[in-house]
């Protein structure tokens, strides 16, 4: 439960960009959490029937944690990222967006006082290490 549970978790994070850097709304981390806590609640109720030994589930609950980890970082950029709700085939190569900027729909670049703001790429997208070597 907690490898798709937490990678639920995950994506509500990116999809909500609660990690961003600028302040969000408290409810966004309760709907994000709300996955953890239904996997919390799933592992606690294997033990109490008995059924499993505390020490069993404590380390399923932590490899389903690290695959989902795992999982999301495949697909998507870190929480932090500008990009973070998007995965990284959807995240626009930098010197694309230079060469013509008006092909992409508003809203989606992230905007420093009106304008793209192109400085924060994610550095471990690998659309970034591509550029790099170009």
């Amino acid at each position: 439960s907690f490898c798709s549970l937490g990678f639920l978790s995950l994506w509500l994070c990116g999809k909500l960009g609660i990690f961003k850097g600028i302040r969000s709304n408290g409810w966004k981390l309760v709907i994000a959490g709300l996955p953890l806590i239904i996997a919390l609640i799933i592992a606690l109720s294997r033990t109490c029937d008995y059924h499993h030994h505390w020490q069993d589930v404590m380390v399923g609950s932590l490899i389903g944690g690290f695959v989902a980890y795992l999982c999301y970082r495949q697909y998507y950029p870190r929480l932090s990222s500008p990009f973070c709700h998007l995965p990284y085939l959807l995240i626009p190569s930098l010197p694309h967006f230079r060469q013509n900027p008006n092909n992409f729909p508003p809203g989606f670049m992230p905007q420093i006082n009106g304008r793209p703001e192109t400085d924060n790429f994610d550095p471990e997208s690998p659309i970034e290490e591509l550029i790099k070597w170009i």
